[in-house]
């Protein structure tokens, strides 16, 4: 269950790093409960799409609320735990 080691990129900041989304990244998971804007603005802005959870509050739905900004709830926005591990 869940996504083998294998297939998880962490990486630290580095200068350059935007381009690490073009040449490394599919998608983008969102962080859990604290949703993280900036590196959610960074992924769409380079044209990767972030999968996000409906979070219960403000700290949970930042990065949320640019994904419905852009018109793409239905298809990144999980509304349950299961949802988001669909998506």
């Amino acid at each position: 269950k869940g996504v083998s080691k294998e297939r998880l990129l962490l990486q630290p900041v580095a200068a350059g790093h935007l381009k690490t989304y073009t040449e490394e990244i599919d998608i983008a998971l969102d962080s859990l409960p604290y949703s993280s804007p900036t590196t959610a603005c960074e992924a769409m802005l380079m044209g990767v799409p972030v999968i996000c959870l409906r979070g219960s509050v403000h700290a949970g739905r930042r990065a949320m609320a640019m994904v419905d900004a852009v018109g793409l709830s239905e298809e990144l926005i999980g509304e349950s735990e299961e949802e988001y591990v669909e998506k």
